[in-house]
């Protein structure tokens, strides 16, 4: 069975690193090289933002942000087994983190390793469920595989994301359409009606 992925985002992965402290009190360097990393990786330079992010690792190497955003580098290289032994690292330093588990989730995908992927994305919408972007992780690699415990990933991110976005044309269409798949007749009419208000 083959399983499309797609690559970690760079504003995704950005939004999520930014949120890891560098330190309490991050020496001036650390913060130059995770800037200049960023901007490396937001110009599209991996091979430099892996060489600066492995001096930030040294810099600062009991900080997660430098190993989360080298793994994030050696990934966009395809160099998975690598990206996975830093995020590893950031995960040691900082466990259970979502926005770590994300990464590795993705890393995972990559590898093909489908099923690791889906329980890391899962794990991590379960560490902070109400982000939509991680809840969306989840459905979108579920509606890649085949199985129950695929589907039932999929049915509560959809049913999850209805809770954080009640609004959301695309949510509920989704929704609607896993209720048909279901045969679950009596969703499906209320997300349809629910539809055709918001259209109103």
């Amino acid at each position: 069975m083959s399983v499309t992925v797609r690559p970690l985002p760079l504003a995704l992965a950005t939004c999520l690193l930014t949120a890891l402290p560098l330190a309490a009190a991050p020496p001036p360097e650390a913060v130059a090289l995770r800037n200049l990393g960023y901007a490396e990786l937001e110009n599209e330079r991996q091979a430099e933002a892996e060489g600066t992010f492995r001096q930030l690792t040294e810099v600062a190497p009991e900080a997660p942000l430098g190993h989360a955003n080298l793994a994030i580098a050696l990934l966009r290289q395809q160099k998975n087994d690598e990206a996975l032994a830093a995020i590893e690292r950031a995960l040691e330093l900082a466990p259970g983190r979502a926005d770590l588990l994300a990464i590795r989730a993705e890393i995972h995908a990559w590898s093909g390793r489908a099923e690791a992927a889906l329980e890391d994305f899962r794990a991590a919408a379960r560490r902070d469920d109400r982000d939509p972007e991680l809840v969306y992780a989840v459905y979108r690699h579920a509606e890649t595989l085949e199985g129950e415990a695929a589907q039932r990933a999929k049915d509560e991110a959809i049913d999850r994301l209805v809770e954080l976005r009640p609004e959301n044309l695309v949510v509920l269409l989704r929704r609607g359409a896993l209720a048909i798949e279901r045969g679950d007749r009596a969703t499906a009419s209320q997300v349809y009606l629910r539809v055709r208000e918001l259209l109103w």
